[in-house]
């Protein structure tokens, strides 16, 4: 015990400005998931982000072999999608794909790092024979076509302390709009 000034004594306990900055970001972040969530059932957000886990089925490593999607999550609530004008087509000798990247912002903190990277526990790497990528829908849009993205960046916090943002570059091989892999 000790006497901390309130002429008394007692068991105050005194916080390092960390721990107080911690809690005060974790407050502002279930305030900034409740904006976020109104956003999307106002339907200013009229798109849906998966993060996806596939396996190759009795192979050894990504991509040899058939697929099969082993996990997906929803990120609720629905983050902000940036500009899609970082998206270009280019011509490719089977068809046009797209290229570029967009930036996922205003990600809620109930997302570790790792998480959004598609480790497993503790930071563990993702298998050899299983790849980890994320969906976006456009739910306007009449073809309800999905997009595959992968991270190219680690997730980091811009601007708003409250909240994750992270770099996504656009990757070939779209599920169907059924959601079967190709």
């Amino acid at each position: 015990m000790r006497e901390c000034g309130c002429q008394i004594v007692c068991t105050c306990r005194s916080f390092t400005s960390t721990e107080v900055a911690a809690r005060s970001v974790r407050r502002l972040s279930r305030v900034m998931d409740r904006g976020n969530d109104l956003k999307a059932r106002a339907g200013l957000r009229p798109y849906t982000v998966t993060i996806v886990r596939a396996r190759s089925v009795g192979m050894r490593s990504r991509g040899d072999g058939p697929t099969e999607v082993i996990g997906e999550w929803r990120i609720v609530p629905t983050p902000r999608v940036g500009d899609l004008t970082g998206i270009t087509e280019s011509l490719a000798p089977d068809q046009l794909r797209e290229q570029g990247t967009i930036l996922l912002a205003e990600i809620s903190l109930a997302y570790t790092e790792d998480m959004l990277l598609g480790r497993g526990e503790s930071g563990a790497p993702i298998p050899s024979n299983e790849v980890v990528f994320y969906e976006v829908r456009d739910l306007l849009a009449p073809t309800g076509a999905r997009r595959r993205f992968v991270p190219q960046s680690a997730p980091y916090h811009d601007g708003a302390p409250a909240t994750w943002s992270i770099v996504l570059l656009r990757a070939p091989w779209d599920r169907s709009r059924e959601g079967t892999l190709r």
